[in-house]
């Protein structure tokens, strides 16, 4: 398991997501969980992440129940001593 994990919601992300992703996964440090809640994205986002083959990214999916709902969605999937 790794000590950090990186949290991050999404709703509609399309064009900046594809930037966001590649900026995470080209961190220095090597060894992360990356874990992503779709927050019911209607514009592509879903068919983007499913796409996703990096072994350190958990796409999750939910309706679109607001940014604070995704984040504490995500967080009980971030089994890690930190979360970023």
């Amino acid at each position: 398991m790794a000590d950090v994990a990186v949290l991050m919601t999404v709703y509609n992300g399309m064009p900046y997501l594809p930037r966001s992703l590649e900026s995470v996964l080209e961190q220095t440090l090597r060894d992360f969980r990356f874990v992503i809640v779709d927050d019911g994205s209607i514009d592509g986002t879903a068919d983007y992440l499913a796409g996703i083959t990096d072994p350190r990214v958990l796409v999750l999916h939910q309706a679109n129940l607001g940014t604070g709902a995704a984040a504490n969605h995500g967080l009980k999937h971030c089994k890690a001593d930190f979360v970023a």
